[in-house]
């Protein structure tokens, strides 16, 4: 029988549990037997589904609370997840879809559970040796560029966003959500919108992004050989322009010299620490050496192995 208990953001167990063997036509898994929040805040809530006799599944919704006009759409995370499913970029497997927001209050999902260690503050670094981190540092910049090299035909995602005009709307877009969201003035924000609204470049080459892409949103394995298990969190996720993927990807990328940068809990504490790429340097040389057409020795991100050739950066 399940278990009749409630977590923030999902307030009837047995509901949830009740839609997973019938409506989610989920099989696989017995009784609901715990709800843990595993990630929240004001990104997508994060459970982690426990069920009789010891399987487990992962479930994302929206935020509690006032969630901004176009963000934290669920039924585009699943989308992408599933498009991604034939690639070679590793991401959990989808299992199934839910729309109606009386099972927990808002739309859902489920995918399967990954295995695998989130390296967010420093003492999530200090577990990674400086052979380690120079390999993850490979890892991350050779998946970003597989990420941007997914052929998305193939993949059925070629609708999946509007590429012309990308940068500007996502300027537009990020000056409404302040707006909607500002608490107080802060100095020096119109100057920015005018300097970046004068120097905003033509439309560029389209590609799959992911949108929030950084270490943390990484599930990653250590061991001889460290490796990604998973790119999580694509609610961010589009068809525009790769070099603002990678523009945002360094920005939460701190080097051993970036005392300020180092105190923001997204990765940045990890990647100061021995081993890892610095920003200025070899990470941007690293990605163009994956990217699809930037080196006529690179094997295709598409190619059937699913991996490029190692970075010599």
């Amino acid at each position: 029988m399940t278990k009749d208990f409630s977590v923030p953001g999902i307030d009837d167990g047995a509901r949830l549990a009740r839609w997973i063997s019938h409506d989610g036509c989920v099989k696989t898994v017995g009784d609901l037997v715990g709800i843990e929040l595993i990630a929240g805040g004001r990104s997508n809530l994060t459970y982690r589904l426990d069920f009789a006799p010891g399987a487990r599944l992962v479930l994302r919704r929206a935020p509690l609370g006032h969630v901004l006009p176009t963000a934290h759409d669920m039924a585009r995370e699943y989308r992408v997840l599933t498009a991604l499913g034939s690639t070679a970029i590793p991401v959990p497997v989808p299992v199934a879809f839910c729309s109606d927001p009386e099972v927990i209050g808002a739309p859902f999902y489920l995918m399967e559970y990954v295995d695998g260690l989130v390296l967010r503050t420093r003492e999530d670094g200090e577990q990674v040796t400086e052979a380690q981190a120079r390999r993850l540092s490979e890892r991350l910049a050779e998946m970003l560029a597989a990420i941007h090299g997914v052929d998305l035909p193939a993949a059925g995602l070629s609708g999946f966003g509007r590429p012309d005009g990308y940068l500007a709307r996502q300027l537009a877009r990020w000056q409404r959500q302040w707006e909607l969201s500002a608490t107080r003035e802060m100095p020096g924000y119109g100057r920015l919108v005018e300097r970046l609204t004068a120097g905003l470049p033509d439309t560029g080459d389209a590609a799959l992004v992911h949108g929030d892409f950084r270490l943390d949103n990484m599930l990653v394995v250590l061991g001889d050989r460290p490796d990604i298990a998973a790119v999580v969190d694509w609610e961010m996720s589009t068809l525009g322009d790769p070099l603002a993927d990678l523009g945002l990807t360094l920005m939460y990328w701190a080097d051993a010299d970036d005392e300020d940068w180092r105190m923001i809990n997204v990765g940045a504490a990890v990647t100061s620490l021995p081993g890892f790429f610095t920003r200025a340097s070899s990470w941007p040389s690293c990605w163009k050496a994956f990217m699809p057409g930037t080196c006529s020795t690179r094997p295709s991100a598409r190619a059937s192995s699913g991996r490029a050739r190692r970075c010599r950066c």
